[in-house]
This record gives structure tokens, C-alpha cells and sequence, in this order.
């Protein structure tokens, strides 16, 4: 992964992936408002419910997880 990938403009940046990995937040810099914003989406982000995902084994059809 690199700037182009997330779309570096700035340094600080914060970028927040959920469980999903998808790219949940983005700030530029690392004043009070950025800080205070990412710790409430952290908030927000960690009190969803771990996503359902496929296991499989060798040969054996997928079977649902939930964590």
C-alpha cells in the first residue's frame, strides 16, 4: 500500500479500517477536531458486531463463523 492507494494529500493522516477492511475514516492532521473525531469513530466502529465469515477447509463445503 502506498499514497495512491488511500490518497495521501497530507502528513498526519489517520486512515480507520474496519473489520471488513473497509476505510471507515480519514483525517488530515492531528489537531484536537481530527483527534476528537477519530476516537469517536473508533468508539463507533468497535462496538459493531464482528462481520460473519466463510471457513473452509480441505474439500469441505464453507461453513459460517460467527465470532
Amino acid at each position: 500500500m502506498n499514497n495512491s492507494n488511500y490518497g495521501v494529500f497530507s502528513i498526519p493522516m489517520s486512515f480507520l479500517i474496519d473489520r471488513r477492511g473497509n476505510v471507515r475514516f480519514i483525517a488530515m492532521g492531528a489537531g484536537e477536531a481530527e483527534i476528537t473525531a477519530l476516537g469517536k469513530m473508533i468508539e463507533k466502529v468497535m462496538a459493531e458486531p464482528y462481520p460473519e465469515r466463510s471457513v473452509t477447509g480441505a474439500g469441505e463445503p464453507g461453513v459460517v463463523v460467527k465470532n
